[in-house]
Order: structure tokens, then C-alpha cells, then sequence
């Protein structure tokens, strides 16, 4: 294939086609073949590829087969030239500027070019082809959508050069496991590109391979080794990087890119040589970049990329990175209910783009799509993508990694994925004019219908001022956007869309899984709302049993979840039966009884406002939180529990009075230090009557714990104040960032 020309144009899609003339190509007429497509003699196998592709939908499409033949065989028919059989007669194709991937569409009657520059280019110009004058939609993994017709004509003069601005494009949802979804919106997958992918270091040097023996491979952590990242000082470690990338390279030398970056997580090493380096780069992105770069240099025909994550998201002071070496800028920082360049919570991103933009121009974005902490639940960011593409390309970025739900069915993944791939090949493109034609294609007469409940959802976030958390919950969101007012009102109109497609079992389906997202976050609230409306509980008498439906509702979510692809619920989480399981466990134990269930709550100190749970309540409603501090936690920042209970009547006896605390070093939260009960007949006076220490040996594992206290309590007592102490420090073992104070989470308060 002929090397083009660089092209000065700004890698969008250029359409020029002449007003001059109204005359067409006939390509099927009536059913019959007018045309065939032209290869050479020595095609390629991309080429070959494209020429069927182009063949078996034009059969699709009109039930006729049109020939592939090596050279014009009638000069009555359209000739559709592929690939260098189109240069070959066209000598004037070489003129054309195209860059990286983007292919070109000529007409001259009578004869058709397709031409691409590089790569699978010549096979995205058959597909732009098929879509953008045949009508063909490739909106998931399932069959393509087109109208059957007898006539397929093409328009003469057609101009149409089609380039992008990113040279890497990966739009992380079900649909990029399938190949012809791949191919079809130019897509790529890391699995295709890099040989070896994301944080590498262990790869490199597995500890349980070196650790023993060579600590000193590994990070020096508050003046102890540890394996939590590599130490990139070490001489050793450099030469056994080098030595396995020798080996790496030889077996795969067709990757395109080899990462080199720690591990996901901290404790990155601050031994004597690396905080020099660190010292002089600005932080622990100046050893990584060294490192990086002196592996660069040892294989200067390959590409490396490393990430600018965390502790390495900043530019460093002195050493750029070399020219092969591609730094993958993350956003994970940053907040999704309004586009990057505006978001509030991503200055730091922006401030990190315009400093890596400022000693590098290969820059790639490792973006976040999607709730990582609740897949299914409704995360309306569906209006930011065009802005932030736009955003980006304009800041020189190459190539972006939208990571959504990956192989696991997540909130509209469908319509996401497909705007995503419109958008990272033409920033420029209409949204909204790609989501309509989208909803129409893929939902039929419901499109007007879900097209509602997303603009809903869109305007309840922004009315309500929600924050899009990547690691948010139908929990922490139920005050804002999918407060049960809203859900009620989302929910009559997914009930509109299934009654407009009814007898469809196709398009059904398809809302039917809108539904399942909405029926998510219902049943994840109810959890926490318990005996309070919208929760799956319902008072008995003195007691709490669960609703009649409850049951029922699970087991009909579960079925759906199977069947629309839901392999896991979060990052890492359950899977549909292991959270059936879930709910079994608390149907088999749906509240924990107490002398204090319904009690009320009195506060002395604030608890951390972003997860509020049942407020002070949280401590009294009979529901137990598990290992997810966002959920039925009160969480407190450097401050310490402080609670008040109104005591019911007891009598002179000993009673046992239990707490559950969290411990989560990962977030922070880690394990009171002391607790004290106390009694007082006022509400104002209080006396000790059990004081303990609670602080263990422990570390980075997440545990809950439970603690059981037995005491003398007195008629006369009306008042029962537990206090649990607040850590003032981190803990010196601790390997995470110290900037921030350490929390306490604390839940039920149980008497019996």
C-alpha cells in the first residue's frame, strides 16, 4: 500500500460532494448486479477482507451477489476499485493527505476508490461506505440493522476523506469482545496492541519469585522492604526489567506498545536513591520516569507506555520522557456529572495535562465511564463525551482508553459504547443526532420513550447538584437524582416504553434491560432504607418482617441480570447468584433484634456527610453493615463516635451491649482506639460504667469487627452514651498517601 502524505487537515471527517451533478453508480438495480469489485492479482489479505465485507452486505441488503474479480471485467458496470487496485488505475489517489487510519471514498463514474493508508484503514472505508450511503447500523454485537431494498445506487463526485485525531481508540464495554463491532466503528482492544498491558511491575520481577531472596528488589517502605512496588534505583532491577523485555519482545514483535508501570496501589519505594531522584523530579514520577526511559533506550524501535496514576499523575520537573515512550494520563480523579474541562474536582487533571502536553507529545488518557462500585446504576454522564473528546484531541492527547463495565453488562451499555466510538473517531460529530439515530434503531417505538428517561435522568442530576462518583452507590445517590420521587417518575415511562413495543420480543428485551439499571437501584436502596419507606422491610407488631414480593422481586432481577450479560455487579463483586445469596442471607436474618431496634439517636459529634445512610438512625434501625463502608456506616473524620440512646424500661440486670465497627485502611478507616459506656439518668450526667481498649494488631486486610461489652445497668438509668476514640495519627505501618485523617466507621448498637 502507498505511504500518503501527513495530512494538515484536523483529523475529522471531510465530506465534499459536487452540486454539479445529480448523477449516481448503480450498484444493485432491481435486484440485479451493476456492478463488481475490483482487487489485484497479489490483494492482501485486509484487502480480500474488505472486498467481502463490502460483498456479503450489499447481499444482505438486496438479496443480490455482486462480484469480486482482478480487473474491470464490463465497462457497462460500476467498478469498485479496493485498496491498491484502486491506485493502481487512479494514479491521482496518491495526492490524497491521510494520516494513521483514515481511509478515503472517491467516485468517478464509473468508477468507485476505496483507498485507506495503513492498517485495517482500506476495511473502515467499506464500513464508513456501508453506513454512511447504504444505511447499514452496527449498533452491539448482535446482526447488523438495514431496510432491504432492490435498488443500491452511489453518488458521483463523492469526496469523502475520513481521519481521526487519536491514534489509539478503545471503548471498554460488552461489545469490544466482538470483532466485526471492532472493525465496524474502528475500534481497538489493549489485548491486540500491547504486549504487555497496565501495571506491569510484577511481571517483571513476581515476589513471590524474588522477594525472599532480594528484597532489596522491592520498595523501601517507612525504612522496611516491602513488596508493594518495585524499588527503580535498584541497578538489578533494571537489568532483569531489560533481560525480560528481550525475551518478551522476541516472542511478540508485532505489539505495538509495552507498558512499564507500578503496581495499582502505593508504597512506592523511598530508599536513599529513589527520593534523590524523587527529590530533584518533583515526586515518585521522577524514578519511574528514569526507569522508564532507561528501557526505552535499550530498545529504541519499540514503544513503552507507563501511567501517570496516583502517586506518578504529575509531570516531573527535569526529565521528559523519550521520544517512544507514550505517558497514559488517568482521570480517575475526577468527578463525571460535568465535562473534564469545567468539573471542579479535575483541576488537578487539567493542571497534570497541561504540564505532561508541556515535555511530551505522546500523550494517551486512561478515562472512566462507568460506576466501578455499582455497574448497573443509572451513571447519566451521557451528554459529557463530546466535550471531553474535544477536550482532549484539542491538548494534543493521541489516544484514549474509555474504561467502562468491560465484559460485564453495565447502565446503557450499548447506546455508551456506540457514542464513545462515533466520538473518538470524529470529536466533531453530532451527539445528539448520534443518539437519535442510535434510540430509533435499537428501541423502535420505545425510542421516544427512553429518550425521556434520559434527559430525565440528565436533569434530576443537574437540578438535584448530584456528584458522579466513580465509586458512588444507588445508596449515596438516593437523596439526589435517584431519590425515590424521581425513580417513580423514571419508572412510568420505562412503563410507557414497554407497553409501545409490546409483541416485540427484540425490542423488548432491549428496554427490558434499560429496566434492569432502575430495579438495581431499588433494590440496593431498600437495603438501606429497611423498615422505612421504599425499604424490604414491613413492621409486624413490635417486629420487622420482610415484604411478601421481596422474594419474588430478587429471584425475577437475578433471572434478568443472567440473561442480559451481567457477569458481575461491581469492580471484583458479586456475580448475579452471589448476590441472590446475598439477599438470602438477609431474608434468613432480615434484622437484628434489640432493646434498642427503633430507638433515638443523639449524635455529639458530625458524621462524614457523603455517606449519610440512615443518619443518626443508622445506629438503631435494626439493619448491619458489611464490608462496603458506603453502605449502613456512619463514618467519622478525626473525630470521635459519640452516640446517645434513650434507654426502654429495664430492670436492675447485667445486659450485653454489642457495636460493629470497620476496618478498611484501604479508605482510611481503621480501628477505634478505646471505647467508653456510660449511664445517666438525666441525658445530661454520666457515669463510666465500662471503659476498654480496642486497638489490635492488624493490617491492610478489610475486616469487620464485632465487639460484645457486658455490664450492670440500673432501673434509674434512662441514658446509654457510647464513645469510641478516634485515632489521631495513621498508623505507622500504614503504606498510603498521609495527608488525610484516619476515620472510624461505626454501625449497629445492639442490648439484649
Amino acid at each position: 500500500m502507498t505511504t500518503y502524505r501527513t495530512s494538515f487537515i484536523l483529523c475529522l471527517l471531510l465530506v465534499s460532494i459536487s452540486a454539479c451533478s445529480s448523477a449516481s453508480l448503480p450498484v444493485v438495480i432491481k435486484g440485479v448486479a451493476t456492478s463488481e469489485i475490483i482487487l489485484t492479482s497479489y490483494a492482501t489479505a485486509r484487502e480480500e477482507q474488505a472486498a467481502h465485507v463490502l460483498q456479503r452486505h450489499v447481499e444482505l441488503i438486496t438479496g443480490t451477489r455482486i462480484p469480486i474479480v482482478t480487473g474491470a471485467t464490463s465497462a457497462k458496470k460500476t467498478h469498485i476499485w479496493i485498496g491498491q487496485a484502486a491506485l493502481d488505475k487512479k494514479g491521482d489517489l496518491e495526492t490524497i493527505t491521510l494520516a494513521g487510519e483514515g481511509h478515503a471514498l472517491l467516485t468517478e463514474a464509473p468508477n468507485v476508490y476505496i483507498v485507506g493508508h495503513k492498517g485495517k484503514s482500506v476495511l473502515y472505508g467499506v464500513y464508513s461506505l456501508l453506513e454512511t450511503h447504504f444505511g447499514v447500523r452496527k449498533y452491539d454485537a448482535g446482526p447488523v440493522s438495514f431496510k432491504k431494498r432492490s435498488d443500491l445506487v452511489l453518488p458521483d463526485h463523492l469526496h469523502e476523506l475520513f481521519e481521526s485525531p487519536f491514534i489509539y481508540r478503545e471503548s471498554f464495554y460488552p461489545t469490544s469482545t466482538n470483532a466485526e463491532y471492532l472493525d465496524w466503528h474502528k475500534l481497538h482492544r489493549f489485548e491486540d496492541l500491547w504486549g504487555v498491558w497496565g501495571h506491569s511491575f510484577f511481571k517483571f520481577l513476581p515476589p513471590e519469585t524474588y522477594f525472599k531472596a532480594h528484597p532489596e528488589y522491592y520498595a523501601s517502605v517507612n525504612g522496611k522492604r516491602q513488596a508493594t512496588q518495585l524499588c527503580l534505583s535498584n541497578a538489578a532491577v533494571l537489568q532483569l526489567t531489560i533481560a525480560w523485555f528481550k525475551e518478551k519482545i522476541a516472542a511478540n514483535p508485532d505489539a505495538s506498545y509495552w507498558s512499564i508501570a507500578p503496581m495499582d496501589g502505593a508504597g512506592y519505594c523511598t530508599c536513599s536513591l529513589c527520593s534523590k531522584a524523587d527529590a530533584e523530579e518533583g515526586g515518585p514520577q521522577g524514578s519511574l520516569i528514569r526507569f522508564v526511559n532507561a528501557i526505552a533506550k535499550e530498545f529504541p524501535a519499540q514503544q513503552f507506555t507507563t501511567l501517570a496514576y496516583g502517586y506518578t499523575a504529575n509531570a516531573p520537573r527535569k526529565t521528559k520522557p523519550a521520544k517512544n515512550v507514550f505517558i497514559q494520563l488517568s482521570t480517575i480523579d475526577a468527578n463525571r456529572q460535568l465535562p473534564l474541562s469545567s468539573e471542579p474536582k479535575s483541576a488537578a487533571f487539567r493542571k497534570q495535562l497541561q504540564d505532561w502536553a508541556g515535555c511530551t507529545d505522546n500523550l494517551f488518557i486512561w478515562d472512566y465511564t462507568t460506576q466501578f462500585t455499582a455497574y448497573l446504576n443509572p451513571f447519566p454522564m451521557y451528554d459529557t463525551y463530546q466535550e471531553n473528546m474535544q477536550y482532549l484531541s484539542a491538548h494534543g492527547v493521541k489516544g484514549v482508553f474509555e474504561q467502562g463495565g468491560g465484559s460485564t453488562f453495565s447502565d446503557m451499555a450499548p447506546l455508551v459504547s456506540y457514542l464513545q466510538a462515533k466520538l473518538l473517531w470524529n470529536p466533531k460529530a453530532d451527539p445528539f443526532a448520534i443518539r437519535k439515530d442510535f434510540l430509533n434503531g435499537y428501541y423502535g417505538k420505545a425510542a421516544s420513550f427512553i429518550d425521556a428517561y434520559l434527559n430525565m435522568l440528565l436533569k434530576a442530576r443537574d437540578e438535584s447538584h448530584a456528584i458522579l462518583d466513580i465509586y458512588g452507590s444507588p445508596i449515596l445517590s438516593r437523596t439526589n437524582y435517584l431519590s425515590p420521587q424521581w425513580i417513580e417518575r423514571y419508572s412510568e415511562l420505562l412503563d410507557e416504553a414497554e407497553a409501545s413495543v409490546e409483541g416485540s420480543p427484540l425490542f423488548s428485551k432491549r428496554v427490558e434491560a434499560v429496566r434492569l439499571s432502575l430495579e438495581y437501584a431499588v433494590l440496593q436502596q431498600s437495603r438501606s432504607f429497611g423498615v422505612y419507606p421504599h425499604g424490604y422491610l414491613e413492621k409486624l407488631g413490635s417486629a420487622y418482617q420482610v415484604k411478601t414480593n421481596w422474594p419474588a422481586r430478587i429471584k425475577h432481577f437475578v433471572f434478568q441480570a443472567k440473561e442480559h450479560g451481567v457477569q458481575e455487579l461491581a469492580e471484583g463483586g458479586a456475580s448475579p447468584d452471589a448476590y441472590a445469596a446475598e439477599w438470602q442471607e438477609i431474608f434468613a436474618n432480615p434484622y437484628l433484634p434489640s432493646l434498642l431496634l427503633g430507638q433515638q439517636v443523639e449524635l455529639k459529634g458530625d458524621y462524614v456527610l457523603d455517606y449519610p445512610a440512615n443518619g443518626p438512625q443508622t445506629l438503631t434501625d435494626g439493619l448491619v453493615g458489611n464490608t462496603d463502608f458506603s453502605y449502613n456506616w456512619l463514618l467519622f473524620e478525626g473525630l470521635d463516635a459519640d452516640a446517645i440512646i434513650k434507654l426502654p424500661l429495664l430492670a436492675n440486670q447485667s445486659i450485653s451491649l454489642r457495636f460493629n465497627y470497620l476496618i478498611d485502611p484501604r479508605h482510611y478507616i481503621f480501628s477505634p482506639l478505646q471505647v467508653l459506656i456510660q449511664a445517666s439518668r438525666d441525658g445530661k450526667n454520666f457515669q463510666t460504667l465500662k471503659e476498654q481498649s480496642l486497638e489490635e494488631n492488624y493490617t491492610e486486610g478489610t475486616k469487620v469487627q464485632q465487639k460484645e461489652l457486658t455490664f450492670q445497668i440500673s432501673s434509674e438509668m434512662k441514658y446509654m452514651r457510647l464513645i469510641l476514640k478516634c485515632p489521631n495519627e495513621l498508623p505507622n505501618w500504614f503504606s498510603g498517601a498521609r495527608t488525610r485523617k484516619p476515620l472510624i466507621a461505626l454501625d449497629e448498637i445492639t442490648l439484649k
